[in-house]
């Protein structure tokens, strides 16, 4: 069994070992980031600052397909948080406007495959991933990767 590593035993590159006393430069506590909501309440506000901004996009913009797939990730991303069926709900209503906008042959089919696998609907999630696989133009690797 190994022991511990020696730190005379790693090559570190030049200018990247910090001397002690540039150590105590570096604050210990730091404040938590704002990135991210810290709490489930600022999680919920957050999610209907977002809900809002979509639903007047799609009040000023709503024949648009991508309009209402970004609604309907936008609730998708609420029913997560809130496990509420109304918001599951209102993003399909979302995604069934998007599909009837959109051009035969294209729409929000990634959108509508996670909507369906995160209500265990596996069938309609399988059907919407095989849409993904007609398209005229193949889709993008990273999509691939995500499907």
């Amino acid at each position: 069994m190994r022991s511990a590593v020696n730190s005379s035993e790693i090559s570190v590159p030049p200018g990247w070992r910090l001397e002690p006393a540039q150590c105590l430069r570096f604050p210990v506590l730091r404040p938590p980031t704002r990135g991210a909501p810290l709490s489930y309440d600022e999680a919920l506000k957050r999610a209907d600052g977002l809900l809002a901004g979509a639903q007047d996009l799609a009040r000023i913009r709503g024949g648009e397909w991508l309009v209402q797939e970004r609604l309907a990730n936008v609730l998708i991303e609420r029913a997560r948080l809130t496990g509420s069926f109304d918001d599951y709900a209102a993003a399909q209503a979302a995604l069934d406007r998007a599909f009837a906008a959109a051009p035969a042959g294209s729409g929000p089919h990634m959108t509508q495959a996670a909507l369906a696998f995160s209500l265990h609907r596996l069938a309609p999630a399988q059907a919407a991933l095989d849409a993904i696989d007609r398209y005229a133009v193949p889709a993008e690797a990273e999509v691939r990767t995500e499907a």
